[in-house]
């Protein structure tokens, strides 16, 4: 989810064929663009969800418009497993608007791996240097809010505890630095269903950040079922050559560890 609208979907370049019986489904021939790609055009020829086939990679893309904003929601899938999410910012640049003003942008994904099963699940913590001792892993057992932390290549792992079978949830290198608004990085929390304590629909309406600490009840997770949510924070600043209306890309790497 991004905190702002999207409801209302805006025209991208898609050439290729609507798929038949699903009005807004089209299979591009060739690569998507958005306004957040090169050569940063705005609007295009299709309006809905595009997928595009590279080789080994499926693409699926929507772009949204917000005001004078421009996001773009895309998937990659990769035939050995990797999951690519990815959310682009954009936006339009005008002397009545206020894109050329520094500003940041944030993004959440909430992350249910269910590998194999929904429960059994086990989330682990890698970092190198270790935080202490001589282990790099350490088990997430209650749930908690984490940063992230490049220097120590600290990435979190979701796994099966009966098969072992296991994704790696790798942070981005541009998925940025939470601010007060943006709140925080990454929360491991117990799943209560689609009304349950880990959604955003009962969150207090004093204020629009995202208010997921509060959904961190110290509830045991090991051998639960285990739900991640991952943010991703964009500074907008038009003092970077063309960075107002080119925009750019946010998101981590999804990647099977363990998967016969």
């Amino acid at each position: 989810m991004c905190r702002d609208w999207q409801n209302w979907e805006w025209s991208f370049f898609c050439d290729g064929t609507d798929v038949p019986g699903l009005q807004g489904f089209r299979k591009c021939t060739s690569r998507p663009k958005t306004l957040v790609d090169p050569p940063h055009t705005d609007g295009g020829n299709f309006n809905g969800v595009g997928f595009f086939v590279d080789g080994d990679e499926v693409t699926i893309l929507s772009q949204i418009q917000a005001g004078w904003y421009r996001y773009t929601s895309e998937w990659r899938f990769k035939a050995d497993g990797t999951i690519l999410p990815r959310f682009g910012f954009a936006g339009v640049l005008s002397p009545n608007e206020c894109v050329c003003v520094a500003h940041h942008h944030h993004v959440y994904w909430r992350l249910d791996f269910d590998i194999e099963t929904a429960s059994g699940n086990l989330v682990q913590e890698f970092n190198d240097p270790p935080l202490f001792g001589s282990t790099n892993y350490h088990d997430k057992a209650y749930e908690i809010q984490r940063p992230r932390d490049p220097s120590r290549k600290r990435h979190w792992e979701i796994s099966n505890l009966r098969s072992g079978y296991k994704y790696a949830l790798v942070p981005g290198p541009n998925d940025g630095a939470a601010d007060a608004f943006g709140v925080g990085d990454l929360w491991v929390l117990k799943f209560h269903g689609e009304s349950g304590n880990e959604e955003l629909d009962d969150r207090p309406i004093s204020s629009d950040r995202a208010q997921l600490e509060k959904f961190v009840t110290g509830e045991a997770l090991r051998g639960e079922d285990v739900v991640l949510w991952y943010a991703a924070h964009f500074m907008h600043i038009e003092s970077h050559p063309h960075a107002a209306d080119e925009g750019g890309h946010v998101g981590p790497d999804l990647k099977p560890l363990k998967w016969d």
